[in-house]
């Protein structure tokens, strides 16, 4: 981690995160960050904790701390949907779609 220790401000004013409006997050209202120079970064956060990305977000494993599910993959298709049943994968509708399709048939629907 870099120090900030015998340096001014506006040598790494550019690499400093702000919100855009230069107001402090002290609400439940989201607020858009920017770097030093004022450039929108899409990313915001209030004061709850509430984080929003304005484009695609990546992550290796997204946790839940209400219960400790950690997610690792979407699964998006049907051959990895059976190999994948566990509490860390979550399927896309594509991949339950094409799973069931596969498995009903008008067989299924006789009266």
């Amino acid at each position: 981690m870099a120090s900030l220790f015998n340096t001014k401000i506006s040598a790494t004013y550019p690499s400093l995160i702000k919100t855009l409006d230069t107001t402090a997050v002290t609400t439940a209202t989201l607020k858009l960050l920017s770097d030093g120079n004022g450039t929108s970064l899409g990313l915001s956060v209030n004061n709850q904790g509430d984080f929003k990305v304005n484009a695609i977000l990546e992550w290796g494993s997204l946790k839940d701390t209400g219960t400790g599910i950690t997610i690792t993959n979407l699964v998006n298709s049907t051959a990895t949907l059976a190999s994948n049943k566990n509490d860390t994968t979550i399927p896309t509708s594509k991949a339950v779609s094409d799973y069931v399709d596969g498995q009903v048939t008008l067989v299924d629907l006789d009266f």
